[in-house]
């Protein structure tokens, strides 16, 4: 469940979008997105898909028609009937990135309404980021993450965690430029209600549809978990 919530809230915060409609009148207004997802896992480098669809009227359901026949039903994030969702599993992932092409969301609205949106999905990829110092700096009161840029990575998001609940945030932002690596530090004081203890600090690496940044097209992550006495 934790990276459900993870990828639904970069969706979220990327679309810009609300989870309800106060209008009096309903908005079948409907974003969907697909994109790979890569990570390290088991010491191999494997890949996976995420779907998301979100919309400004509830739905009943949402299923997803692949490029290669397969219907893939999506699962109501937290029953709210607004935002729905799938992720492949780390253990299901595997080292063939998903088919490309158009992908095609059917929504049924509660009401009996339906809706169609597409998404399309390349077979580009990004490797995951290659994590080259995260530590607990005890004299700053802060983590020290320092990580080498990704190719042809638009930007980045840094996500900590306690346990499966996610702590902090720091939304999408550009690597800058004239450097080959990207470094922050946070503040102990952002997650001090979990401190002392071990956090997992993931580092996400973001490439978009378009220049618009809205669309995700695929992702690569890596993580390290980090004690703070």
């Amino acid at each position: 469940m934790k990276r459900l919530h993870v990828l639904l809230s970069v969706g979220l915060i990327l679309m810009g979008l609300a989870s309800c409609n106060k209008k009096s009148k309903p908005d079948y207004t409907t974003t969907v997105d697909v994109f790979s997802q890569t990570k390290v896992y088991n010491n191999d480098t494997v890949h996976g898909i995420v779907y998301s669809a979100i919309t400004l009227a509830s739905a009943a359901s949402v299923e997803v028609q692949t490029p290669d026949g397969q219907t893939v039903p999506l699962d109501s994030y937290d029953g709210s009937g607004y935002s729905y969702y799938l992720q492949t599993p780390d253990s299901e992932m595997t080292s063939t990135v998903p088919v490309p092409g158009t992908y095609t969301f059917s929504v049924n609205f509660s009401d009996g309404m339906t809706a169609t949106e597409t998404n399309d999905l390349t077979s580009e990829f990004l490797y995951p980021p290659h994590i080259t110092a995260a530590e607990y700096q005890a004299d700053a009161s802060s983590v020290h993450l320092k990580w080498d840029k990704v190719a042809n990575a638009d930007g980045y998001q840094v996500k900590v965690f306690s346990g499966d609940t996610q702590v902090y945030n720091i939304a999408p932002f550009a690597g800058g430029t004239g450097k080959d690596t990207v470094e922050l530090s946070i503040p102990t004081s952002y997650v001090s209600n979990y401190v002392p203890g071990t956090l997992k600090f993931e580092v996400i690496a973001l490439k978009f549809e378009t220049s618009a940044y809205t669309s995700i097209q695929t992702i690569s992550t890596t993580d390290r978990e980090i004690t703070i006495n």
